[in-house]
């Protein structure tokens, strides 16, 4: 198929990942790169060379697509039952693993700061206050001030598509490293009301002590 996709099931990546972090206590620290092909990327390795030699720096890359696992079965006698679903894998390796730490993909607390500066500016235009924001793994958390009748769905899409256009323009060169596809946000988002003071406090506290992106330059290449 082009690629060396890995004949393996969702507890074989958390037992993969576990093995890495051995390897990472006994002293020997390093990056690995895991991820998930479906035939769009087979197809497209055989035509793009620049990215064939981007996915042959995978440490593992697992299907994520039944016609890759019924091609693996037939000429690997694999044995495979089921896919492994991206996001299904990161969420196993998540829970089965304390000690990971998971970012944003390609993530930095400039861009996470950046994020913020924009968040306040487009809340401002919309009559509203931040009072707090902060970053998660994969999520941004704002506790905003707004009117009880504010439209809040529209406010979200907003902020949503003026922030991803906006990160994307300005830091196109270093996202370019994860994404190939014109997304930034997906479709999801939670809205919660809070009143009281004790409440809000501890929000405001929780949002506070979200993990942040690493600290490391927008050039060094690593997500």
């Amino acid at each position: 198929m082009g690629l060396n996709l890995a004949i393996t099931d969702y507890a074989g990546v958390v037992a993969q990942t576990r093995s890495w972090l051995r390897e990472i206590e006994s002293g020997e620290p390093r990056v690995w790169a895991v991820g998930a092909a479906n035939t769009h990327f087979v197809a497209l390795s055989r035509r793009d060379a620049a990215f064939r030699k981007l996915l042959e720096g995978f440490d593992v890359i697992v299907p994520d697509g039944m016609p890759l696992v019924w091609v693996l079965n037939a000429q690997h006698g694999a044995g495979m039952h089921d896919r492994v679903y991206g996001p299904t894998m990161m969420l196993r390796v998540i829970e089965s693993v304390d000690e990971v730490s998971h970012f944003f993909l390609g993530g930095s607390p400039e861009m996470l700061e950046r994020l913020e500066v924009i968040s306040r500016d487009i809340l401002t235009k919309w009559r509203c206050h931040l009072v707090e924001f902060g970053g998660e793994a994969d999520h941004v958390h704002l506790l905003i001030e707004a009117h009880p009748a504010m439209d809040l769905s529209r406010l979200v899409g907003n902020l949503k598509t003026v922030t991803a256009r906006r990160i994307r323009s300005e830091y196109a060169e270093h996202l370019a490293q994860y994404f190939w596809k014109p997304i930034f946000w997906n479709k999801a988002y939670a809205i919660i009301s809070v009143g009281g003071r004790a409440n809000l406090n501890t929000l405001i506290s929780y949002i506070q002590d979200q993990d942040t992106p690493p600290a490391r330059p927008l050039t060094d290449g690593q997500p």
